[in-house]
């Protein structure tokens, strides 16, 4: 069956920029609309990777949700983020649209993490109540930068090359090569 002769019900329906379904395709961050970013064979190595490795640790944490890239989560600071992996506590998911206190998120990022975009887009994220780890990880290279709240305050530590990240709220650290596994950088 060709394209132009499927059914319209099989292409959902264009909604206003408020909208709270899964359709929306952008990101808000201080105010400005930002298209997503854009997704490539190496973030995808890479997020599987990292959820593979979650899901086997999350199931000593009952109730946990673990859900990739494309579940609208709205910041303290009004931002509208679409992390590309997200730890969520029990009851985290009540709204089918929308994530509620997420304990860990990661942003796979293809260039600086200093640029603007980016840093607004870690700050919105640790300005959410229950988070307590942040990750930023490099598509360019074995890095990643871990950010943890610890009594309320933020440490950040960078890991280069090869070594562990660790995320004390999940019990657990989670090796660079493992992240980076099939990944050539």
């Amino acid at each position: 069956m060709a394209a132009s002769t499927l059914p319209n019900a099989l292409y959902p329906p264009q909604r206003s920029g408020r909208s709270r379904g899964p359709d929306t395709a952008h990101e808000v961050l201080s105010g400005h609309t930002c298209p997503l970013r854009q997704s490539s064979v190496t973030r995808g190595l890479i997020a599987a990777n990292l959820l593979m490795e979650l899901r086997s640790v999350l199931k000593e944490f009952r109730g946990c949700r673990l859900l990739p890239r494309g579940v609208r989560l709205t910041a303290p600071t009004g931002d509208i983020l679409f992390p590309d992996v997200v730890v969520v506590p029990p009851g985290g998911c009540s709204d089918p649209f929308e994530l509620r206190s997420p304990v860990l998120l990661a942003d796979i990022i293809a260039d600086d993490f200093n640029t603007p975009m980016n840093r607004t887009r870690r700050e919105a994220a640790m300005a959410i109540p229950g988070l307590q780890a942040y990750l930023a990880i490099s598509e360019q290279e074995r890095l990643v930068d871990v950010y943890r709240r610890f009594s309320g305050s933020w440490t950040s530590l960078r890991i280069e090359g090869k070594g562990l990240v660790g995320l004390p709220a999940l019990g657990c650290a989670i090796d660079l090569k493992t992240i980076y596994d099939g990944v050539s950088v």
